[in-house]
């Protein structure tokens, strides 16, 4: 497929949220700041995530971002981005309103310096357990719980704020039974290089399969390097169902000892030898360092990492947070170009290969029907 035009023009507004400026442009979505109405129930400050016009008539990737926002709404956790409210344009196209986070994503924290040390990569790594967590024990308006699991978990998908407050975000691909789409048996979603197992083999998946790939995750953190170049399934099923997965000391001989073990036992290939759940890996990153990083420290290293995406996002919240009705572009600022969707994991770490689902197809009227209708319950 040729590569998606990305610089199309900064609306003035989506719905009764005015856009201040353009966060984030990929090739299938976009965010933008914006300035909450008046006697709106959400903060006056927020981030509106809305589908590209031209994917609105992909119906895949419309419904996974419906379930994006029907699973998020569901998550309540400091460590989880909320979604405040699901709407419509006037075009009928769907849009988020989210918290605008004042941060980075981890791949890009990664990219702008390699690797973190040991204190500041548990510490992320035990703030994103306790936000899947709290995503695999949430429950419906019933109290049926509703099994959960992200399945998307990777450097892009974590972002660290300057507060030191680190956050899963992106449920688009998660399982659970409130899903709009199901996936088909043996189906796979998310980012080959952060599979477990039991995902590449198309067995079922619960919170311990998000514990293996947060396990990736905080390797790389540690290391400063991918472990898994995979760009197709038997490159996944070889590296992580088959061959030895490296120790951490291996590529960072400085990592703790205690630590190594942590995350050796969440990269177990049998889902009974890892943690039993992603509570259990949190306390367990925390105990195997001297100290973990304090939110402090966490916010002083996102700031020494990323000022510059810093600066361009703060100037945009405050441009959301005053009375005035210019508009800034990031994307089209130096060093903030391109985005979380089309830059991810750049530098030491490099993006991975996405699979998700089957073939889009047209199917656009019956979706935005489908929107219309669960508009009128979804956040009732």
């Amino acid at each position: 497929m040729a590569a998606r035009e990305l610089s199309t023009p900064v609306p003035s507004r989506v719905g009764p949220y005015e856009i201040v400026g353009r966060i984030a442009a990929g090739g299938m979505a976009e965010v933008f700041a914006a300035r909450a109405p008046a006697g709106d129930t959400t903060p006056r400050v927020v981030a509106i995530k809305q589908p590209r016009r031209d994917v609105v008539d992909e119906r895949q990737f419309v419904e996974m971002f419906l379930d994006e926002a029907r699973i998020a709404s569901m998550v309540a956790s400091p460590h989880c981005v909320e979604t405040y409210a699901l709407g419509a344009d006037d075009e009928g196209r769907p849009y988020l309103v989210m918290p605008l986070v004042v941060g980075v994503s981890l791949s890009r924290l990664l990219a702008h310096g390699g690797a973190l040390p040991p204190p500041f990569a548990a510490e992320i790594g035990a703030q994103i357990a306790l936000g899947l967590h709290d995503a695999h024990r949430a429950t419906g308006p019933d109290g049926a719980p509703l099994g959960i699991v992200h399945r998307d978990m990777s450097p892009p998908n974590v972002l660290v704020d300057v507060e030191g407050c680190a956050r899963v975000a992106d449920f688009g691909v998660a399982h659970a039974y409130a899903r709009i789409t199901r996936t088909r048996t043996g189906e796979l979603k998310g980012k080959l290089g952060y599979f477990a197992p039991e995902q590449i083999e198309g067995a079922p998946v619960d919170a311990r399969t998000d514990v293996f790939a947060l396990g990736i995750v905080v390797w790389e953190m540690l290391t400063g390097r991918r472990l898994v170049h995979a760009k197709s399934y038997v490159d996944a099923y070889q590296a992580l169902a088959i061959a030895p997965i490296p120790d951490v000391r291996e590529r960072a001989p400085h990592v703790p000892a205690d630590l190594a073990e942590v995350v050796a036992r969440a990269l177990r290939r049998a889902p009974a030898e890892r943690f039993a759940d992603a509570e259990s890996f949190a306390s367990a990153l925390r105990a195997s360092v001297t100290r973990p990083a304090t939110t402090g420290e966490l916010g002083a290293l996102v700031r020494a990492r990323a000022g510059a995406d810093l600066r361009r996002l703060e100037a945009l919240a405050a441009a959301a947070a005053g009375a005035g009705s210019w508009t800034i572009d990031v994307t089209a600022l130096p060093r903030m170009g391109a985005t979380e969707e089309s830059t991810r994991l750049r530098g030491p770490i490099e993006d991975e290969t996405q699979v998700s689902g089957p073939p889009r197809f047209d199917e656009r009227r019956g979706v935005l029907a489908r929107l219309r209708a669960w508009l009128a319950d979804l956040f009732a």
